[in-house]
């Protein structure tokens, strides 16, 4: 399990990852409202700081192109779903 800084929503602001035999569980917290969010590179509605939002969600990213990534922003009403299914992410 990692503590790792995901910046721009609010200052300080931080997701948890699980690294499972197989795949890799994200826990976003705040750093998207949902999945599309980073797929699209939309920053959330409320940040404090645009430029960090943009560059975190570009991790994201690349961290879903990297290993097979189940991404769980808490505020997704397909969260429960996805972890339940442990269905990875794709973002386009």
């Amino acid at each position: 399990m990692l503590l790792v800084p995901t910046p721009g929503h609010t200052l300080g602001h931080q997701s948890v990852i699980l690294q499972e035999s197989d795949k890799t569980i994200f826990f976003a917290g705040d750093a998207s409202f949902n999945e599309a969010q980073v797929s699209q590179g939309k920053i959330a509605g409320i940040s404090v700081d645009g430029r960090q939002a943009r560059t975190t969600l570009s991790r994201i990213r690349q961290l879903g192109a990297q290993v097979p990534l189940v991404y769980l922003p808490a505020h997704d009403a397909g969260t429960a779903e996805r972890l339940a299914a442990r269905q990875v992410s794709t973002f386009q």
